[in-house]
């Protein structure tokens, strides 16, 4: 080893070379680039995914069937020769209530069935077309309740011979509170 000390190179006034600024300026650049894309892409994907959330919110079956229940037990109707049950009633935005009901009967429900009043409905059979089973998710709103908490409903059978058969919810009777009267 030798006896010298090593040169200050910062004590050296010498400009760095142009290939260095350029590689320094250009990759400045890239970092600005890549980072502007990420807030952009970011930003995209936040509002796309609080739009779904958004519009999925405002569909009411799937309000009704991930709402939580606000009555405290079921309901069980005998309407002509359907077993109807009432197994959830939900609150639903725009002062609207949510109820699903499953069907039964010993006779085939092809073509069967819906329930009013309703403001938006669904209604699915069992698979085959001799199916004995049913489900229905009815919306309806919070101004159908009487004021003793009941809602007058209306059971049709759309495949000929067209049967309309009224059965009555007794809201009060399920345990659901602050609607009606």
């Amino acid at each position: 080893m030798s006896d010298e000390r090593p040169i200050d190179l910062r004590g050296l006034d010498v400009d760095p070379p142009e290939v260095v600024r350029a590689s320094i300026k250009r990759f400045r650049r890239r970092i600005l680039l890549w980072a502007f894309w990420t807030v952009v892409f970011v930003a995209a994907g936040g509002a796309i995914l609080g739009a779904v959330i958004q519009s999925r919110n405002q569909v009411p079956q799937a309000l009704i069937a991930t709402n939580p229940s606000i009555n405290a037990s079921i309901g069980n109707y005998r309407v002509g020769a359907i077993d109807v049950g009432l197994l959830k009633v939900v609150r639903l935005p725009g002062n609207q209530i949510g109820m699903e009901f499953v069907l039964h009967s010993d006779v085939p429900l092809a073509g069967c069935c819906s329930i009013f009043p309703n403001a938006a409905s669904t209604s699915t059979n069992s698979g085959e077309s001799g199916g004995r089973f049913g489900h229905v998710l009815v919306s309806i709103p919070a101004s159908s309740v009487s004021d003793a908490g009941t809602v007058d409903m209306l059971l049709i059978r759309s495949t000929p011979p067209t049967i309309r058969l009224p059965f009555t919810v007794d809201l009060h009777a399920l345990g659901v509170a602050g609607i009606g009267g």
